[in-house]
């Protein structure tokens, strides 16, 4: 998924250059591009390689690192943290501490909050909720009404080899 959108979003900067803009750290430093119709507040980091775009909002002291894409109407606040080539789209939320890493990808109505941690190669989708230090880490798709809370563990290979 990070492959489609990256190429889908770096064509339509290229092609549509007054729409997007570079985002200045709080060090001074140039940070990835935003869209026009996107929301990062001046206190959040943005490395190089970051794309925030369409309607999703950053805000509230947050690192986002490498080459993470946060789309559609995806909001990343609260001192929470995105990196490495996840992807937080649709509607969801990454709040209050939480990390998100690695191939992650998080879309629907997915929640991800409270010091939780979300890395490797996961997908969460259709109003999953991750909280309360509950971390999800390696190779794992959760759907549907799953909730991870209170340290909570899933560690390792969840995903069938194909």
């Amino acid at each position: 998924m990070y492959d489609l959108l990256s190429i889908k979003y770096l064509e339509h900067i290229e092609s549509n250059p007054k729409e997007w803009s570079r985002h200045k750290n709080p060090n001074g430093s140039a940070g990835g591009y935003v869209q026009n119709t996107a929301l990062v507040t001046e206190n959040v980091f943005v490395d190089v390689g970051v794309i925030v775009a369409d309607n999703a909002k950053v805000t509230g002291d947050v690192r986002l690192l490498d080459k993470a894409i946060i789309c559609n109407n995806a909001t990343v606040s609260d001192c929470s943290s995105v990196g490495l080539r996840a992807v937080v789209s649709g509607n969801a939320e990454v709040k209050d501490k939480a990390d998100v890493y690695g191939f992650s990808v998080l879309c629907d109505y997915v929640t991800v909050q409270d010091n939780a941690q979300v890395g490797g190669l996961v997908a969460l989708m259709d109003e999953v909720i991750v909280k309360d230090n509950a971390r999800v880490l390696g190779r794992f798709k959760l759907l549907e009404d799953t909730i991870l809370q209170g340290d909570t563990d899933l560690v390792g290979i969840g995903l069938d080899e194909e």
